[in-house]
């Protein structure tokens, strides 16, 4: 991340895998005291391939059949979640 976007070592947080589907968030929340609000999955501008012609091409073909074909969402990169207190 350093190189390619010139972020520093404490603005990279790090990644859980255990709770990256709607299933699980809502599970989690629940035994947790929370509602589930709202689930999304989101894209991102690849610019971590500038550096690349290549790979952003590659990286700009993949972001655009997950836009538009739903059950291709879980594959993007992020999730957004909202939730609130029971």
């Amino acid at each position: 991340m350093a190189r390619a976007e010139g972020r520093k070592e404490e603005d990279v947080f790090p990644i859980q895998y255990k709770t990256n589907t709607r299933w699980t968030v809502s599970r989690f929340a629940g035994r947790t005291g929370f509602d589930l609000v709202s689930f999304s999955y989101l894209g991102q501008y690849p610019s971590y391939f500038l550096f690349s012609a290549p790979l952003f091409l590659l990286a700009t073909a993949y972001e655009k059949p997950t836009d538009k074909v739903r059950r291709l969402r879980f594959l993007k990169g992020w999730i957004l979640v909202v939730l609130r207190k029971k």
